[in-house]
């Protein structure tokens, strides 16, 4: 079976993690055999990209496994709800110790009913797993993905179920930003920041990746590598296999450029039309993009953010106006809190650039 790099040479144990070595001693730590069952709830948070994921599964590979792999044997299921005589679907990874959810996807109305039934099914059952015949390890585990997108509701929901079903389960919360994250919650957990990698670790990754699959490179790649990915592991890996296969695995010539993934290239040809033309058309133009980009599943307050990175980054040389810039930004704010209350993303995505054209003509 193949992979993508990004998944072939992802760590499976806290030993094989490439950046970050003092988070994954605390988490060794954690994780010791006198320990184990006093792992507390656990938020992780930060950029995207740093690698949150992939040190989730090396924790609950060492608890659960202690390092033998098994909890990477995945199985994707869809689990139903009804609610007002409407069935919901959501889909469910798990493994026999622990099962992955993402409430948001259900939206604000019923990402709650989600997480209660799934936390009252699992914590009211009592769980045992033994570890090299030594430790037993009497809790499963919970992974809420995308936690910072979950509504209050579901919030206030969850801290409950954490109290009453504590002894059954632990919850392992994954975010970008703990901004929409309620205190209450917050304090319940232990919360933890992973930053992105540095320049020189970021590179280490690449460059083992690169001699493990026989690739030419030169430091001006890595370097052309770094600005465009801005040290997110995953899409650095994704661009390096696709740069690979376009250029027969020669990346050692100083005229490569780093070509950026295609939604990328989409953001840019957005800003570059708005910024160019204050048309209704190119307002059309623009729009159908957003269509495209949905479509293709990239996440609508992503878009809102790297269109407000392209302007900072190019905003001097686009000869677009200071204040013209901190309109746009503040603009960003509004409808980034807009889409949170709302449900159709492309009106506000069209109310912001439609903003972003009249800020830029003037």
């Amino acid at each position: 079976m193949s992979y993508l790099w990004v998944d072939k040479y992802r760590p499976k144990s806290l030993n094989e993690l490439n950046h970050t070595p003092e988070l994954t001693t605390k988490l060794s730590n954690l994780s010791a055999d006198q320990n184990i069952n006093n792992i507390p709830n656990i938020l992780i948070y930060g950029p995207n990209g740093s690698g949150k994921k992939t040190r989730v599964m090396a924790l609950l590979n060492r608890i659960y496994c202690n390092d033998s792999n098994h909890v990477f044997k995945l199985k994707i299921d869809v689990r139903e709800f009804k609610v007002n005589s409407r069935n919901l679907e959501i889909n469910v990874v798990s493994s026999p110790y622990h099962i992955e959810i993402t409430p948001s996807d259900l939206g604000y109305s019923y990402d709650k009913i989600a997480i209660q039934q799934i936390i009252k099914e699992l914590g009211s059952v009592a769980h045992q797993f033994v570890v090299n015949n030594k430790s037993t390890v009497k809790f499963k585990t919970i992974i809420i993905n995308d936690a910072n997108k979950l509504s209050k509701d579901a919030q206030h929901a969850l801290r409950r179920t954490i109290e009453k079903f504590s002894k059954n389960i632990r919850i392992i919360m994954v975010c970008e930003t703990l901004s929409n994250i309620i205190d209450p919650i917050r304090s319940r957990m232990l919360n933890i920041r992973l930053s992105s990698p540095s320049r020189e670790e970021f590179d280490e990754i690449v460059i083992k990746v690169c001699q493990k699959e026989n690739i030419l490179y030169s430091d001006k790649f890595l370097s052309k590598l770094d600005n465009v990915c801005k040290k997110n592991i995953r899409l650095g890996l994704l661009t390096l296999e696709n740069m690979a296969v376009l250029k027969n695995f020669d990346l050692s010539g100083n005229d490569i450029n780093v070509m950026k993934p295609d939604w990328l290239m989409c953001i840019d040809k957005i800003c570059l039309l708005a910024v160019k033309n204050s048309t209704v058309e190119t307002i059309l133009t623009i729009r159908g993009i957003f269509y495209d980009l949905i479509a293709h599943c990239i996440p609508a307050d992503l878009i809102l953010q790297r269109i407000i990175m392209w302007v900072l980054e190019n905003g001097e040389f686009m000869n677009i106006k200071p204040n013209a810039i901190i309109k746009i930004i503040e603009y960003g704010s509004i409808y980034d809190e807009r889409m949170k209350l709302g449900s159709k993303d492309i009106f506000h995505l069209e109310g912001f650039i439609t903003k972003m054209i009249l800020e830029t003509s003037n």
